[in-house]
């Protein structure tokens, strides 16, 4: 799970939680679909979200920014924390399936 800023819930989602899923695309236009679900006061990126970071090699040291083009879809850059852009490795981006999985988390 990735919890999501509350200043981000706020502002940017008006506190309106999307009931369907959202597309995160990162550079090089590569796609996936993840949920949201709250769990007490907070919002997280559920379903969908372990596969971003498996894709992306997404470690805890990295930062990473999202930009809200509409609802439901968001953008996603992810940085080292020498602030290069994270890149897919190039044996992911022959996938072009956008696959959502459920885990129970």
């Amino acid at each position: 799970m990735f919890l999501i800023h509350r200043v981000f819930v706020h502002h940017k989602l008006k506190n309106i939680i999307p009931t369907n899923h959202v597309t995160i695309t990162a550079y090089p236009n590569r796609t996936w679909l993840v949920f949201m679900e709250k769990h007490g006061q907070n919002l997280y990126m559920t379903t969908g979200w372990n596969q971003i970071k498996e894709d992306m090699k997404i470690q805890d040291e990295h930062y990473i920014i999202f930009d809200m083009i509409s609802e439901s879809k968001f953008d996603m850059m992810v940085f080292r924390d020498t602030e290069d852009l994270v890149r897919i490795p190039e044996g992911r981006l022959a996938r072009v399936k956008v696959e959502v999985k459920e885990v129970n988390e």
